[in-house]
């Protein structure tokens, strides 16, 4: 089931000829499994480039024009200048995009060096669970990136009779499936409802810690609309693949499930507080019980109690006390908060990892948007 979800997105992405992020414990791992088990068996071609030593922009768009998927491992250990180029390139890239039809097969040229990009084509990178909360990406980089997929193996999807006996999506028409995707209805009710989604995620109380990399842009409507318009009709031709003679598909419109769906596999990966380092490195109070996960096991059992921790990891009163007027100042959101109620809130808002969430990570800002706008009826 972990490297279908995997199959799915890869798919869903090709289709909109969108990037995708998987986030997983082994990043060596996770390729090996979607090489040998989708790409090799989809005929589909495909590159792997470590980003670890951070390789000119020439030598990363060089290995395009022969591939069908480039997989980028090792973002997370490359410094925030770099990240900043390959938010550049891609700035680059996706105007390509809205110029040119990549149908038409001319080359494009990104730093003096042409290149023709093949159908279909994507970027995927990998990153890993134990660097999420301290290697953190340029928030502008994220945004070039649809959404992300949390892999995490099972005892199953390792054994060697499930890596045979797997089967992947064979022959996707991609360019047909492109088509009928811009055929799938979004009803304006549905429409109303992810951008109530998306407005409410924007004004949530801890937005106003990081309001940068924690509002979701307002691209992210459009985004929402098409991802949901693919998945949609990808459901409908996985249906005719199971039923040759299949007349009517069963959906063609946008339903509020879908809509969540796909607001949270999106908003996951866009909204994150934490990058206000001040306030989410808070640590219960004394007394407290905190969970710490044991990075070297990779396991998302390996959680233990540990004993009573200090009541506040600061350098000095002097920070805290800063920390306390930074609160107060935000009057539209905090007002009339009492720092120690403040706290505490901060500290339940903090990511845990959490294996059945779209980014392995809980997410309190979206969880909560989640509950309060309804679905329509």
């Amino acid at each position: 089931m972990e490297m279908e979800n995997i199959d799915t997105a890869l798919q869903i992405s090709l289709i909109a000829q969108k990037r995708l992020v998987v986030q997983c414990p082994d990043e060596s791992r996770l390729v090996s499994l979607i090489s040998d088990m989708i790409l090799k068996p989809s005929n589909l071609q495909y590159h792997v480039v470590e980003l670890t030593d951070e390789p000119s922009i020439d030598d990363l768009v060089l290995p395009f024009s022969e591939a069908n998927v480039v997989i980028w491992k090792g973002i997370q250990q490359t410094s925030k200048e770099y990240q900043k180029k390959l938010y550049l390139f891609f700035m680059q890239l996706d105007q390509f995009d809205l110029l040119t039809k990549r149908e038409s097969g001319e080359p494009i040229t990104i730093n003096d060096t042409k290149v023709t990009l093949p159908e279909p084509f994507t970027i995927i990178i990998t990153m890993m669970h134990k660097y999420y909360k301290t290697n953190k990406l340029y928030p502008l980089l994220k945004e070039k990136f649809w959404f992300l997929i949390n892999y995490v193996e099972s005892e199953d999807s390792s054994s060697p009779f499930h890596r045979s006996s797997y089967r992947p999506h064979l022959n996707v028409p991609y360019k047909s499936l492109r088509s009928e995707s811009d055929k799938i209805y979004i009803a304006p009710v549905i429409q109303q409802y992810m951008y109530s989604l998306v407005v409410f995620s924007r004004t949530h109380r801890l937005c106003s810690l990081s309001p940068k990399t924690t509002r979701l842009p307002t691209t992210s409507i459009e985004n929402l609309h098409l991802l949901a318009r693919t998945v949609v009709a990808f459901n409908n031709y996985l249906i005719t693949q199971d039923l040759p003679n299949a007349t009517n598909l069963p959906l063609n419109y946008v339903s509020g499930d879908i809509a969540k769906v796909v607001f949270r596999q999106l908003a996951s990966w866009l909204i994150d507080w934490e990058y206000n380092t001040v306030y989410s490195t808070l640590k219960p109070e004394r007394g407290g019980r905190a969970k710490k996960y044991h990075e070297e096991t990779n396991d998302y059992n390996s959680f233990s109690e540990s004993p009573e921790v200090s009541s506040i990891a600061l350098s000095s009163n002097a920070q805290r006390d800063f920390m306390k007027l930074e609160i107060a100042t935000l009057t539209g959101n905090w007002y009339g908060s009492e720092w120690r109620f403040v706290r505490s809130y901060l500290v339940g808002a903090q990511s845990k990892l959490e294996k059945d969430s779209p980014t392995g990570y809980t997410n309190m800002i979206v969880d909560e948007t989640l509950m309060a706008v309804r679905p329509p009826l």
